[in-house]
């Protein structure tokens, strides 16, 4: 999903042009044969340019983690471990095994999904909506992206509307009170840092339990719940981020 392209003369980094739609296929074959979907991180990077780029940093990982999890994902496999001789990088040393920056980004990260985990898994999958935000620039590829996407949701009914800067992925989810849960992920590449600033107007809502990378966020009394006003969550997302 993280490569580079050569722009305009020159290499820069860039979300590989089918992403969304192998999310998109995928999961929803998942859904319809009743399936368990389980997904692939990238954990490497390839020494030729115009390829598999670099992680450079946490938000690489967590990123990866997002987008997936906003489209139903069970599970994660790391792809790849053992650095190989034809990579330049991996979660281990090719001589010594010794264990690089990809590894530790990866604790981290999966410590985050643990400590919310039982949130995530009480509820189903049903769909996902895809958003193009109001800024360009690098990193931003969601036109391109939509094209050829089949079972992306076109509206949901517990949310008016949602304003985004950057491109957006938001996962719907169900529970079996018939509760609703929305995962929001931007979708932009995270080695330009944008931060994301949404607000989301919900139908018939006034409170929220709001994890943002795996911790609770609130703002009441009790510390117990997030608190809407009038219905509308407003929000900061910095690259890579996901609630």
């Amino acid at each position: 999903p993280l490569v580079e392209k050569n722009l305009e003369g020159k290499f820069l980094p860039r979300l590989a042009d089918n992403l969304l739609k192998y999310c998109d296929g995928f999961s929803g074959l998942a859904k319809e044969e009743d399936a368990t979907f389980i997904t692939f991180i990238q954990t490497w990077s390839a020494p030729q340019r115009g390829t598999c780029r670099e992680l450079v940093s946490v938000n690489d990982f967590r990123f990866q983690c997002a987008y997936n999890l906003a489209y139903g994902s069970q599970g994660f496999i790391c792809f790849t471990y053992y650095q190989f001789p034809q990579f330049s990088s991996a979660m281990t040393g090719f001589d010594g095994g010794e264990l690089t920056d990809y590894w530790y980004w990866g604790q981290e990260v999966f410590q985050e999904l643990k400590e919310w985990e039982h949130v995530y898994f009480a509820f189903d999958y049903e769909g996902t909506l895809v958003l193009e935000g109001t800024r360009e620039g690098y990193g931003v590829q969601t036109d391109k992206q939509m094209e050829g996407l089949k079972n992306t949701l076109k509206e949901h009914e517990r949310i008016e509307k949602i304003d985004t800067e950057y491109d957006l992925v938001v996962g719907t989810f169900k529970d079996k009170d018939k509760n609703d849960g929305f995962l929001f992920a931007s979708f932009t590449d995270p080695y330009y840092m944008k931060n994301n600033e949404i607000s989301v107007t919900f139908e018939d809502a006034t409170r929220a339990l709001i994890y943002h990378n795996g911790k609770l966020v609130t703002n009441d009394d009790a510390h117990s719940c997030y608190i809407l006003n009038d219905g509308v969550l407003k929000y900061t997302l910095e690259a890579g981020d996901y609630m």
